[in-house]
């Protein structure tokens, strides 16, 4: 006799997860998606961001890097922060290398179904009684919510898509049942996985937790609970500490915390977030509520009901937890809030929790209340009712089909009323077919989105450049073993290096340190938002960098000092003339910060005069390589400013013999539309797949701008211009000469090195002084990590020019060793173990049922409410008096004016 499957058995869940696959199945053939076509399902961040660090799993599976750190991007950087493994990563051994563009369908389509496997896993045991058919309904519209299937860009948030569900689980077992491990293990996974995301679940858990205790938590019972909550919280987070304390450390240390901390005014933080209201976001927003129709209809009807039944506690959480979790599309200070201070792009980064705490509360009133209600249209024959809900319906459809899911949504929200007037089996076939329609059409849209793939103001951000770096790795882009290559016309894109298989400066993995940016942006380099670009700099800085080889379009115009060495079908290698092998020395004046104290115009300004610093210091003499002037009155050999007005400032230079001409306008923003003439030529400024392109600043190319090399006495007159709607005469123009006969400085203060090996995560060679003892330049990337050895002893490695390394080595010859480890990642481990000791007092605990004193409870229970009422105050109360305040005035105004 077959044993009979248990209603909340797993095995019962599979019709969610093969429904939610067949859906995607159906997307992926309708747009040609691999397997079933040639098309992927990469765009936008996926496609610049995401692919790339795909490409350094792989190669970590394959033993050929090590996982938390990479030699080829940012001069070398840790990547703790950059993405967590889960196993989802070993289909990737499945794929070939040059096809892991196609391996992200598949991941994106196995996630989504393991999306649905929890949600519905986690409904069944939330709420049993509910009707089947919604779990399965609800369980697939939230694998293939709107945020799902737009967000899956950022492949790691799906991750938590498949991890709240059985989180919240864990929070309301905790609460109604006293058991806390669910939650703990669940809540440590989240912190694992990212501390970005993770800060935001702990939001939610700390909100909706706290918000459950008060009003659905038996009073005598609120102490007891509130201390196991706190203790299940503490240990989950000590868990988690082995990957989310090295993820924390080189997050706080990153140019996007930066960005954020520097967001705050001097009023405070906290005060700038409340002054965060503005419109111009809720249309984008709103869009996320799209799909949540159905949920939201059933959770009106559960406030309304629980509100007539003078239910007060159950109508605070039903509305309470609404508010809580869905302000934040009209309040965007709150929704600031959630995300740590500021956001670029891509609102309510947590919404999926959102999306599956609605779809909670529509099944608790399914459970309580039931599927039928009848108080709108008693009076009125079931046929005709019939009748007007199948003509709303096809309304609802056609509104899908042709994108207007604004009006689809209030459409549902009336299909949804009605049809609960009709008996159960006609209300569940029709909300059926609309809510699986629904979710195929926002999959449809969402997936490989051909208008995002397509817009020509974003072409940067599709995958197109994945076919250009297979063409340039064709070419000999080999270098020595700290050797880089350059891309200045970026070309292949920021995050190039780890599909090429070169070393480079250029990084897009959101996590790099803020001060190699501000560092590089010092130096001369471009830099966009978190990016850190290849485009700028001279050829002194790159020489100082290592930058031994330059690959770019053929059609690009090649900066002076680099002579071709290959050409290809569309792109070119050069080779840098002036590439000096590692082993530049300094005096303690390395160890100055470029940036310390130094306001980024500030730091821009100086440009030439730090090159001419650094030459000094590296050189041992007293002359400058770069000679300039500016259209602010300094003045220089062989330069003459003739004129300087609003809309151009011209210059006129003799060229000497062997130079490099350069220009600085550090003060100049990419919307005044300047450009810039040599002789009457426009300079060309590409970048990206903006060919032809010749404005100067742009997103990727702010830095110094090369204008070419001159026969000497030839006169050159250079000319910056721009319309008079710009004033030109409020920034400042820098136009310089570097002298290439001024090498051999740098080349008679090299320290000679030996026998350089570069593993996975460390750097060996041989060196021999004769200058006595000095400090030798590495340029590699800085952080806490590094730990060097000089013959066998420790030695401190120590910050140079306040982003890369250096080590002080004695007179003589000797062997030095470097070796990084990811910073706190020794803490981390100790703390992990600390968490899972905690874990076995946890289940020790739960021999006495996690009894407390209660008394000795309220001691954290008075706190935890005093500070979930101040939290709720500034989060939410004082957040919408401030909006009130903000659009007060604009009401006034428009009642003021004439109809």
């Amino acid at each position: 006799m077959k044993k009979r499957i248990q209603r909340n058995s797993p095995l019962s869940f599979w019709d969610s997860v093969f429904i939610t696959g067949a859906l995607l199945i159906v997307v992926y053939l309708l747009k040609h998606i691999w397997p079933f076509g040639s098309a992927n399902v990469a765009y936008g961040d996926m496609a610049q961001g995401t692919l790339p660090v795909i490409y350094h799993i792989y190669d970590w599976l394959h033993g050929e890097k090590a996982l938390l750190f990479d030699w080829y991007s940012g001069l070398g950087i840790s990547m703790a922060a950059s993405y967590t493994v889960t196993p989802f990563d070993l289909f990737l051994y499945l794929f070939r290398r040059e096809h892991l563009i196609y391996a992200l369908g598949v991941l994106v389509w196995l996630k989504s179904v393991t999306a649905a496997f929890t949600a519905r896993l986690s409904f069944e045991n939330m709420f049993p009684k509910a009707p089947t058919i919604w779990k399965l309904l609800f369980s697939v519209s939230y694998a293939l919510s709107t945020y799902a299937m737009t967000y899956y860009t950022n492949f790691a948030w799906l991750d938590f898509v498949i991890l709240f569900p059985l989180l919240l689980w864990g929070v309301k077992r905790l609460m109604d049942e006293n058991k806390p491990i669910l939650y703990t293990v669940c809540y440590a996974v989240g912190l694992y996985l990212s501390f970005y995301q993770g800060y935001m679940i702990t939001l939610a858990v700390f909100f909706l937790g706290g918000l459950y205790l008060l009003m659905a938590v038996k009073k005598e019972d609120k102490p007891q609970r509130t201390v196991l909550f706190g203790a299940s919280t503490i240990v989950g987070a000590l868990l988690s500490c082995v990957h989310s304390l090295p993820f924390a450390l080189l997050s706080l240390s990153t140019q996007r915390f930066s960005n954020n901390m520097d967001n705050a005014e001097s009023g405070g933080a906290i005060l700038s977030i409340l002054k965060t209201t503005k419109l111009d976001l809720i249309t984008y927003k709103l869009f996320l509520v799209v799909g949540l129709e159905f949920a939201a209809a059933f959770a009106l009807l559960f406030l309304l009901r629980s509100l007539r039944a003078k239910k007060i506690r159950q109508a605070v959480f039903v509305g309470g937890g609404v508010i809580i979790m869905f302000s934040q599309v009209l309040l965007e200070n709150t929704n600031v809030f959630w995300h740590g201070g500021k956001y670029i792009q891509f609102p309510m980064r947590f919404f999926y929790s959102s999306v599956f705490f609605l779809f909670c509360l529509a099944l608790a009133y399914l459970e309580q209340y039931g599927e039928t209600l009848r108080p709108f249209t008693g009076k009125v024959p079931k046929i005709i009712d019939a009748v007007i809900i199948l003509l709303l319906s096809a309304a609802f459809l056609y509104l899908l089909l042709s994108l207007h899911f604004y009006y689809a949504f209030v459409l549902g929200l009336a299909v949804t009323m009605l049809s609960m007037q009709q008996n159960k089996k006609f209300m569940r076939l029709l909300c059926t077919v609309l809510v699986l329609a629904e979710c195929l059409g926002i999959a449809y849209n969402g997936i490989a989105n051909t208008e995002e793939k397509t817009r020509a103001r974003t072409l940067y951000l599709s995958d197109s450049y994945v076919n250009y770096c297979r063409e340039a790795t064709e070419l000999d882009l080999s270098t020595s073993a700290l050797g880089r290559v350059k891309n200045p016309d970026t070309s292949l894109n920021t995050n190039y290096p780890f599909l090429t298989k070169t070393q480079a400066l250029s990084n897009w993995t959101h996590f790099i340190p803020s001060y190699l940016q501000r560092t590089s942006c010092a130096l001369g380099y471009s830099g966009q938002y978190t990016r850190l670009l290849d485009s700028g700099g001279t050829i002194f800085s790159d020489t100082l960098l290592g930058m031994e080889k330059a690959v770019a379009r053929n059609t690009y115009r090649m900066a002076a000092g680099y002579t071709l060495l290959e050409k290809g079908e569309n792109f070119s290698v050069y080779q840098n003339d002036y590439a000096l092998p590692l082993g530049l020395t300094a005096d303690q004046a390395i160890l100055d910060d470029l940036t310390e104290n130094k306001e980024d115009d500030e730091m821009k300004e100086a440009r030439f005069d730090t090159q001419n610093a650094l030459y000094r210091m590296f050189g041992k003499t007293e002359e400058d390589l770069i000679v300039y002037a500016d259209s602010a009155g300094k003045e220089a050999e062989r330069i003459v400013l003739e004129s300087s007005t609003k809309e151009s400032v011209t210059f006129r230079y003799t060229a000497g013999k062997n130079e490099i001409l350069y220009l600085n306008a550090y003060n100049f923003k990419k919307s005044q539309e300047t450009v810039v003439k040599v002789n009457g030529e426009y300079i060309e400024t590409p970048f990206y797949k903006h060919l032809n392109y010749c404005r100067y600043p742009s997103d990727a190319v702010n830095g110094i701008l090369e204008l070419g090399s001159f026969q000497e006495g030839e006169t050159v007159e250079i000319q910056v211009m721009r319309t008079s709607k710009y004033d030109l005469q409020t920034g400042t123009v820098q136009l310089g000469y570097l002298s290439l006969d001024k090498w051999d400085a740098l080349r008679n203060n090299q320290m000679k090195l030996s026998d350089l090996n570069r593993s996975k995560t460390g750097l060996s060679f041989d060196y021999e002084n004769t200058d006595g003892s000095r400090y030798l330049f590495l340029p590699i990337s800085y952080d806490s990590g590094w730990k060097a050895t000089v013959n066998g002893e420790a030695c401190q490695v120590e910050k140079a020019l306040g982003a890369y390394l250096a080590v002080e080595l004695p007179a003589g010859s000797g062997h030095v060793a470097l070796r990084h480890t990811t910073p706190g990642q020794g803490v981390g481990v100790a703390l992990s173990l600390v968490g899972l000791l905690g874990v076995g007092l946890l289940l020790l605990w739960r021999k006495r049922d996690y009894r407390i004193n209660r008394k000795a409870a309220l001691f954290v229970f008075v706190p935890f409410v005093l500070v979930y009422a101040a939290a709720i105050l500034v989060v939410y109360v004082a957040s919408f008096l401030m909006y009130v305040k903000f659009l007060l005035p604009i009401l006034v105004n428009k009642l003021k004016k004439p109809f």
